[in-house]
């Protein structure tokens, strides 16, 4: 293959001699560019003849005829064309030009027609057909050739250091071109260029990566969002300005206001909770540093993954010791396990405790209507709004997703069943928690009406959620769900992304919640009591501390590329370390119910953490489109540095709570409170009850034994990471 620096001349091969700038002295001409503006001007003509479109090419002759004179609409047209600047053999294999100068350039008037400026990113690729298509792949084929070369193991030649760096990873140039072409005009161009000097590389360029001001074209989809969100939002208004003018009537119907955002945001802001032992107060700051995580963790590898000035740098990062305190984001998937049942089976004991029966259509029907209306929305603005905002070069790289084939799964729940498309593949998780859901009953009816055989059942499911993901790894010889799939080839990038988000390998904290669920029931119910003296205080979080941090330092022989990988070891410590994490969260929580949390649980129950956690479902399910848009919108590589990356944590971590407290007053809260209202419905047991005198308890009463009310999962909702 050519050299790398061939790519500096590739103008050359469209533009005539002292097109760019005044024409100067040949004695002033480097002698490479000399000999190759040599070789490419007489064959400019033959160069051009491969644009098929007439229209494009009388353009392209127009650009070159008006570079030539100096016009002012030309010369800017090639300025805002790429330039290679340093930086290629530490892989900033991106090479944008300025994306708004090009697209700025406006009603051009020719002969042949007016045209505006198009932006379009080129890929260079190896003759073979190899095209590294996504930065994770460069990334996978650069991190050791970038060693090799620092370690001078391929010599001090810089033209062989270029060969290397450009046959390693696809180059990324961007060009701007009359609007008046496509995709294939340019493709065709380049590669006519490149042939003149090589044989050995070929361009790619993609419809979507060529980019103008007219925005994209509405589709059915586009149109039903529009229209959805419209009239919510028309309803919200409504329903507000009711609720307002109604503060002081008796007769203000509750069904108006369900909509209102002033009612329905004072529910979500209140801070009024009693934080004692019985409320769980702890979870709401739990749940809040989880999902902090989370997002933490996530924009660390977007990061990664996306154009930079420094790629090697996140790999660097992540095998450095620096890295622990990110990578431990990865076990707060497992602490969302165990909230998830934890709450599911300590509200289904205090309801069984009152009422000794549990209506189960209503126990799915309850979960389903509260969480798809939302999980619908996000899915919409995925799909259809977010890419109304394809705004810069490098969005297809960073956002694009095909989510034609996949949309089904989200909203049946089976997301995490199917691994090879990337679109809201976050939502893996709420699949999996809603098939446990599905199945909790069979378990739960056994521990509520025969505890002995309950805890056989809670025992062999813990064994199972060691051993399965256990044979998995085994057999799969995966070295860890954590490794950067990045590093691993495609087999092992299904296979691990199979052990990490499958229901089988991930339902171990989930019983451990289950169980934890039961003995704060039984605590709270007088069945149980727990005291400790200080000895045995000073032991429980001595083996918190021990375990939170071993689990923490435990990941970093697995992130360094170097590990050597041993079967059975890291096959136990991929089915052991997870449920390390869960016993260690769960005695966190049993020490802050019980009064042994001290400070902790000052800080975990404190009373500001509340309406964070009621946004913790929503904030989940939205900041990774968020996380892609504000990156996509990119319109040069960035640079990685903490913090810079903490920056943008902060920065998604605010956007998705503002987008979560919108998305709650659209559908989390309108749906709560709608549910209740039908769950009150009058039937032919309750329309007498003015008439005969009951009270209102002694008819709830009676309404709960059959199974009218539905069962009290309302806070469940913000456990989801």
């Amino acid at each position: 293959m050519a050299s790398g620096l061939l790519l500096v001349f590739l103008l050359s091969a469209v533009l005539p001699q002292g097109s760019i700038g005044v024409n100067k002295p040949t004695k002033h001409i480097h002698p490479m560019q000399m000999m190759l503006k040599g070789e490419l001007q007489h064959r400019k003509e033959q160069i051009i003849s491969k644009i098929r479109d007439p229209t494009c090419l009388k353009h392209i002759r127009a650009l070159i005829d008006g570079v030539r004179e100096r016009e002012y609409w030309a010369l800017n047209m090639v300025d805002a064309s790429m330039k290679i600047s340093d930086g290629l053999l530490f892989f900033a294999t991106w090479y944008v030009g300025n994306y708004e100068q090009c697209l700025r350039i406006q009603n051009v008037k020719t002969d042949s027609g007016s045209f505006s400026g198009q932006h379009c990113m080129a890929r260079f690729c190896t003759a073979d057909g190899e095209c590294v298509e996504r930065m994770s792949d460069t990334i996978k084929k650069g991190i050791p050739l970038m060693e090799q070369i620092e370690t001078g193991h391929i010599g001090e030649d810089l033209i062989a250091k270029a060969k290397v760096a450009v046959n390693t990873s696809s180059v990324h140039i961007g060009f701007c071109m009359p609007s008046t072409c496509n995709s294939s005009d340019l493709e065709n161009l380049l590669n006519a260029a490149i042939s003149q000097v090589t044989k050995e590389v070929h361009t790619n360029v993609h419809p979507e990566d060529c980019h103008t001001t007219k925005a994209p074209d509405f589709e059915v989809i586009d149109y039903v969002t529009l229209g959805l969100f419209s009239a919510i939002l028309a309803l919200i208004i409504c329903s507000t300005l009711y609720d307002v003018t109604h503060q002081d009537a008796s007769n203000c119907s509750e069904l108006y206001i369900v909509f209102s955002a002033y009612t329905n945001l004072k529910k979500l802001m209140s801070t009024s909770e009693t934080n004692n032992n019985k409320n769980l107060g702890c979870l709401h700051g739990i749940r809040f540093f989880s999902i902090a995580y989370v997002i933490l963790g996530h924009t660390y590898v977007n990061y990664a993954l996306i154009p930079l000035h420094n790629p090697k740098m996140p790999d660097e990062f992540m095998q450095s010791w620096n890295s622990i305190w990110v990578m431990t984001g990865v076990f707060s998937v497992d602490t969302f396990f165990l909230l998830s049942g934890l709450l599911l089976c300590y509200i289904f004991f205090n309801v069984m405790t009152e009422r000794k029966s549990i209506n189960y259509r209503t126990f799915y029907m309850h979960r389903f209507i509260r969480l798809t209306p939302t999980l619908v929305a996000v899915l919409l603005i995925h799909v259809s709004l977010a890419k109304r905002l394809n705004i810069g070069p490098m969005w297809n790289e960073v956002f694009l997703e095909d989510c034609s084939d996949v949309w089904w799964q989200v909203l049946l729940y089976i997301r995490n069943n199917f691994h090879r498309s990337k679109c809201m593949l976050h939502t893996w998780y709420v699949s999996a928690d809603t098939q446990l859901y599905c199945l909790s009953p069979l378990l739960l009816t056994t521990l509520w009406k025969n505890p002995r055989q309950g805890k056989k059942l809670l025992a062999l499911g813990l064994f199972l959620g060691w051993f399965i993901p256990f044979t998995y790894a085994y057999v799969w010889e995966i070295p860890c769900p954590i490794t950067p799939f990045v590093l691993l080839e495609n087999k092992k990038k299904l296979q691990s992304g199979h052990l990490y988000r499958s229901t089988e390998t991930r339902f171990a904290p989930w019983i451990m919640g289950i169980w934890l669920g039961y003995i704060m029931h039984r605590i709270k119910t007088g069945q149980l009591t727990i005291k400790m003296n200080k000895r045995v205080v000073a032991v429980l979080w001595f083996y918190v501390f021990i375990v939170a941090i071993g689990c923490a330092v435990s990941l970093h022989p697995y992130m360094v590329t170097k590990h050597v990988y041993r079967r059975f070891v890291d096959s136990f410590y991929n089915s052991t370390i997870r449920i390390l994490w869960t016993s260690a969260v769960a005695l966190t929580i049993i020490a802050c119910t019980t009064g042994y949390g001290g400070p902790f649980n000052n800080m975990l129950s404190h009373r500001w953490w509340a309406p964070w956690s009621r946004l913790t479902y929503a904030i989940y399910l939205i900041h990774p489109t968020i996380l892609k848009v504000t990156t996509a919108q990119m319109r040069v590589p960035q640079n990685f540095s903490q913090v810079i990356v903490l920056r943008a944590v902060l920065s998604v971590l605010m956007l998705s709570a503002a987008a979560a407290i919108l998305l709650n007053l659209m559908f989390e809260s309108p749906v709560s409170a709608f549910e209740k209202i039908l769950m009150r419905k009058p039937n032919k047991h309750t329309a007498l009850k003015s008439s005969t005198g009951e009270s209102e308890d002694v008819e709830k009463k009676r309404r709960m034994q059959k199974g009218y009310i539905r069962l009290p999962i309302s806070e469940s909702n913000s456990q989801y990471h």
